[in-house]
């Protein structure tokens, strides 16, 4: 039986990836009108996602090496500071 730290996780988990679907099927819905408004061309618009792909494959391993210090780790890395 699962305990109730692992429900939570679980649960977290799901939230996570749903939320994650949904804005990138929200983003797929709305790819002509942003490239619309932008004024770009397929290929110039190509180069914009790309360069978004881009950020994450240098982010996610950058991320993954902060929340890997003992200094920091993935409670203080996921908090979002207060404005103040």
């Amino acid at each position: 039986m699962p305990s109730a730290e692992d429900r939570r996780a679980r649960v977290a988990t799901t939230v996570v990836f749903f939320v994650t679907g949904f804005v990138v099927a929200a983003w797929a819905t709305r790819i002509p009108e942003v490239q619309q408004r932008l004024a770009l061309s397929p290929g110039r618009f190509a180069i914009a996602v790309l360069g978004l792909e881009g950020g994450a494959i240098v982010g996610l391993p950058a991320g993954a090496a902060l929340l890997a210090r003992p200094a920091l780790g993935s409670k203080a890395a996921a908090r979002v500071p207060a404005e103040r």
